[in-house]
């Protein structure tokens, strides 16, 4: 459990009391809290462990002695230690992971949706709309311009990082509310250039069309389960971003004789990881990342031998890799496991 006041605490607690009233309030009572207990911002922790920060809470969970243990906290923290997540049932009785979709169908109101992820909240920015205390126009126009490339362009690859972009029911009043600022810009429609990746130009909301389906097996009433790993992985684009547990692993290529030097040939470690496309057949293990090749070496594989999916999405502007230098023994690469 977090050990200090947080909005996870606030989101979490909130759930449990809209959902089990009854235990919550019992719970809170049985360790000195009045009912009806609510959300609250600091969780009333009675023998459980509990940890300041998202951060050092996930690295509990995630350290070899933490088998067994269960924690809430943020999905990009459990995305960053490839912790497994939990299913939540919604109002719709389906079990939902916290996909970018399925927390995207929930803030957009749509809260009896079968996609819905029903622990879904979102963040706020206070913002000036006054001058003084060397707050000025200038500075105004800056915050503001800042402001609408968060809720516009910029969360077009959040998903990447675990969180949801949000939708335009929520977009639009906050790009109303950062006009307000003194020496912003002031546009009659704020939707209009806004190219946030869940409504279309005009402002209709695409996450409707776009959001992915549970399986039936993930719905209560089938008296199934499904057996699918949960979402906290590796998949291509973060693959190719080399973010979460998209990990940059230092390897050197060897040559047929098992020495480190000339790189004739690939040795494929044998990890676990997915199905990749690497020199136009499916693998399994690690995705080497381009490298320029040695003019020096004329053995050496060209970049063109190493090709990783062509996904127009795949940016890697969030992660610091780089491709070996022409004089470096090493080789980057980007290990799922």
């Amino acid at each position: 459990m977090r050990e200090e006041g947080s909005g996870t605490t606030a989101a979490f607690t909130g759930w449990m009391s809209e959902r089990q009233p009854e235990r919550w309030d019992a719970y809170c009572q049985a360790h000195g809290r009045p009912a009806p207990c609510g959300g609250t911002l600091t969780f009333p922790v009675g023998g459980q462990v509990a940890r300041a920060g998202s951060n050092l809470l996930a690295a509990t969970v995630a350290q070899p002695g933490g088998d067994g243990m269960i924690g809430y906290v943020e999905y990009a923290y459990a995305l960053a230690r490839r912790l497994p997540v939990a299913k939540v049932r919604n109002q719709a009785g389906y079990y939902i992971a916290p996909t970018a979709g399925a927390v995207g169908v929930a803030l957009s109101g749509a809260g009896q949706d079968r996609r819905a992820y029903p622990v879904s909240s979102y963040a706020s920015l206070i913002v000036p709309t006054t001058t003084g205390a060397g707050f000025t126009e200038a500075s105004g126009l800056t915050l503001s311009e800042f402001g609408r490339h968060a809720l516009c362009r910029g969360q077009r690859d959040l998903d990447l990082l675990g969180f949801a972009p949000l939708p335009v029911n929520l977009v639009r009043p906050g790009l109303e509310q950062l006009q307000r600022i003194p020496g912003a810009v002031t546009r009659a429609d704020p939707l209009a250039g806004c190219e946030n990746p869940t409504f279309a130009a005009d402002g209709t909301d695409t996450l409707p069309a776009t959001a992915p389906q549970p399986p039936e097996c993930d719905n209560q009433a089938s008296g199934t389960q499904c057996v699918t790993a949960s979402p906290a992985g590796c998949d291509h684009r973060r693959r190719a971003a080399g973010v979460g547990p998209c990990r940059v692993r230092r390897r050197r290529l060897r040559s047929r004789r098992g020495g480190r030097t000339g790189g004739a040939r690939l040795r494929w470690a044998g990890r676990r990881g997915h199905p990749l496309r690497v020199g136009g057949g499916p693998q399994r293990g690690h995705v080497p990342l381009l490298r320029r090749p040695d003019p020096r070496r004329p053995r050496q594989h060209a970049a063109g031998d190493l090709r990783r999916d062509a996904d127009p999405d795949a940016h890697l502007n969030y992660a610091a890799v780089r491709t070996s230098s022409t004089r470096s023994r090493g080789m980057p690469w980007v290990s799922c496991r």
